[in-house]
């Protein structure tokens, strides 16, 4: 009475119980896995009342192991099958996490600035668990050693105009926001 996972030929699954302690994005992988495996996530009770919620087959970072996301719900319990692709059997790796991504809150500005003066820019992340972690970019190119919520420009120079963004990253996911397009006004010379 097994489902088939994926519309993928298993023949070796193994099964597990995972219960969601909070609310979050469930990160369910076989990364590291010896086999080519496909992976399905169930609710339900038995066997006889599954309820499927995601399934892969090649989803992982690889394109061999597979990857799922689920938005889990508080006292749940998911039922995970993994199994090798053609009766496929070896070491699997089940590896999970359970968080929030990052979300942005913050306003969108367009200074106009004197040559000289200083500005502070806020990445505007309200929430995400684990914490986030940080990369400033301007016009879509990483900022050497700006990985903090906010980015400072202690002496504007007119070569520093562009499009500030910020992207918030976690075990969960990632995001990107646009926070300022500064503009640099120099005095006549």
């Amino acid at each position: 009475g097994e489902p088939i996972h994926s519309d993928v030929i298993g023949g070796s699954s193994r099964w597990y119980l995972l219960t969601a302690t909070t609310n979050g994005t469930l990160v369910i992988d076989t990364l590291g896995s010896d086999i080519d495996t496909v992976l399905s996530v169930y609710t339900g009770s038995d066997i006889f009342s599954l309820q499927l919620v995601a399934s892969d087959n090649n989803g992982a970072s690889d394109g061999v192991r597979s990857l799922v996301r689920v938005e889990a719900q508080a006292n749940t319990n998911y039922l995970i099958a993994v199994d090798g692709v053609n009766n496929a059997q070896g070491n699997i790796n089940l590896n999970w996490r359970l968080g929030t991504v990052p979300i942005f809150s913050g306003t969108y500005i367009n200074p106009k600035l004197l040559e000289g003066a200083g500005l502070e820019l806020q990445s505007g992340v309200t929430n995400g668990f684990p914490p986030p972690g940080y990369q400033w970019r301007r016009n879509g190119v990483n900022l050497s050693g700006a990985t903090n919520a906010s980015y400072t420009l202690a002496s504007v120079q007119y070569n520093q105009v562009g499009n500030y963004s910020v992207v918030a990253s976690n075990l969960v996911g990632a995001i990107t926001n646009l926070v300022a397009s500064l503009n640099v006004q120099s005095p006549l010379r």
